[in-house]
């Protein structure tokens, strides 16, 4: 069996070091011993949680910018004006 495998790695994988080779037919045979089914973690989704960041803070309120003629706010009368 591990000369099948070790065959079918070396026809997969042909530029492979007999290094690279010896762990691909390990990682098959260990596959085959103790299941291909490996259960993942549910917390690691290698995407952060923003929601729980001691940065994230709600949305900061913009200002309108408030316009100036002749010293007076924009909109108001001035005593020169009427």
């Amino acid at each position: 069996m591990c000369k099948d495998l070790f065959a079918k790695a070396r026809y997969e994988f042909p530029d492979a070091s007999k290094n690279r080779l010896d762990a691909i037919v390990y990682r098959q045979i260990m596959e085959i011993n103790h299941g291909k089914e490996e259960k993942d973690d549910p917390e690691l989704t290698l995407k952060p949680d923003c929601t729980m960041s001691a940065y994230s803070k709600p949305a900061a309120v913009v200002k309108q910018k408030q316009k100036y003629f002749k010293g007076q706010p924009y909109g108001k009368k001035t005593p020169s004006s009427r």
